[in-house]
């Protein structure tokens, strides 16, 4: 009865062996898919975070703002919140305001030269070379 009780403790030893280098393996296996899967959902959070910030400046660069949002933007908070009595006094009508300090003053003549001076140059200069052209032509012919 002896070998048999021996027999069956050696079979027993042999697949505890078994079963622990199948374990080691799998141990193993466990922590290089673990590693590999960490790596690629962190490229994935990655690729997620680049295509949204694309994604937002793709339809912050192609939204337009509207008039409103503009205007509130370019108008300073000082002239948006006038009293009301000052906005019933202008009735809606345009306000033209300037801000300057005494020594950068223009004389009228010279905005008027400022403003229709580039007017005054392009009509004379197409005049001149429509002249020209015209006495090319007639010369050949």
């Amino acid at each position: 009865m002896g070998a048999p009780t021996d027999e069956i403790g050696r079979q027993i030893a042999e697949t505890r062996d078994h079963v622990d280098t199948n374990l080691t393996i799998l141990e193993h296996r466990a922590a290089t898919n673990a590693r590999r899967i960490g790596i690629m959902v962190a490229a994935g959070v990655a690729a997620g975070v680049v295509i949204a910030g694309a994604a937002f400046l793709i339809y912050r660069q192609t939204r337009k703002p509207s008039v409103r949002d503009r205007l509130r933007d370019v108008v300073p908070d000082a002239i948006s919140d006038l009293p009301e009595t000052i906005r019933k006094r202008f009735k809606g009508r345009p306000v033209r305001v300037v801000i300057s300090s005494g020594d950068d003053r223009e004389s009228v003549w010279e905005s008027v030269l400022r403003k229709a001076g580039p007017a005054v140059v392009t009509s004379v200069v197409g005049a001149a070379v429509s002249r020209a052209v015209a006495g090319r032509k007639q010369s050949e012919a």
